[in-house]
């Protein structure tokens, strides 16, 4: 194999490019073998829809190779929105995987996220009893299905008129809902609020429990931003418009 190039990534984990034989493929490298194990029985999890595991021997993972065409760069290149729609067919059919063995996305989960975003954001601590209140009672809600747990544009990719999914590693079993807020009001890309009262409609979507899901993965993104943008400056363009959205849904919901 021949390392092509450096992937960014938000985490640890060092992603190549690697030229192997004559196509490409991805190779990933983690001290942690047992991230790595969770990494691939994910995976195996999410096929068809993760990227094909071609060797796994305990201390790294070389598979396939999605290309480029991220949902966050087609968004970017002014290309069709109505992709969203085949996604959200993509998101239902993951939502039906099996999620036993997963760890469960609890109440004591949702609480822990409203104090990363406190910690991060201390200049906030003003909207963290509302931010408790609507983690408490997302957490009395029972739904449970197989859930990514950071579903936006950056992590789905377009190939072969398929989509993909990468970065799975934090899947849980949880509410429907938070993946398809991570979606919705994803802070990578711009998406109009009639579009995406839309898209919600074409998922199903009761639109009041929706937006309290959006409150929640906002607050954990803008959080993730200002962490991530300490050692990698890319992050930190995505923090005002997290926080704007965060305040205006929060605004919309609690104070009517």
């Amino acid at each position: 194999m021949e390392i092509i190039e450096l992937l960014q990534d938000g985490s640890d984990r060092i992603f190549y490019r690697v030229k192997w034989g004559d196509r490409t493929a991805i190779l990933l490298r983690d001290e942690d073998t047992e991230a790595l194990e969770r990494y691939s029985k994910i995976a195996q999890m999410l096929r068809p829809f993760s990227p094909e595991i071609y060797r796994f021997d305990g201390r790294e993972i070389l598979m396939e190779d999605l290309g480029n065409e991220s949902l966050y760069r087609w968004m970017r290149e002014g290309r069709s929105p109505d992709i969203y729609f085949r996604v959200l067919d993509t998101l239902r059919d993951i939502q039906k995987i099996e999620c036993e063995g997963l760890a469960q996305f609890t109440g004591e989960s949702l609480l822990a996220e409203v104090e990363y975003f406190i910690r991060w954001n201390s200049h906030m601590l003003h909207l963290k009893e509302i931010l408790e209140e609507n983690a408490l009672f997302l957490s009395t809600l029972g739904e449970r299905t197989f859930m990514h747990r950071d579903f936006q544009s950056r992590n789905i990719f377009i190939k072969g008129n398929r989509i993909r999914i990468i970065d799975f590693q934090s899947a849980h079993c949880g509410h429907p809902y938070y993946d398809l807020a991570s979606l919705l009001w994803d802070p990578y890309v711009d998406l109009k609020d009639d579009f995406r009262h839309r898209l919600a409609e074409y998922y199903g979507a009761d639109m009041d429990l929706l937006m309290k899901f959006a409150i929640q993965r906002l607050a954990q993104a803008t959080a993730a931003y200002r962490k991530l943008s300490r050692k990698k400056p890319f992050f930190g363009q995505f923090i005002p418009k997290s926080t704007r959205r965060l305040i205006r849904l929060i605004k919309t919901v609690y104070e009517r």
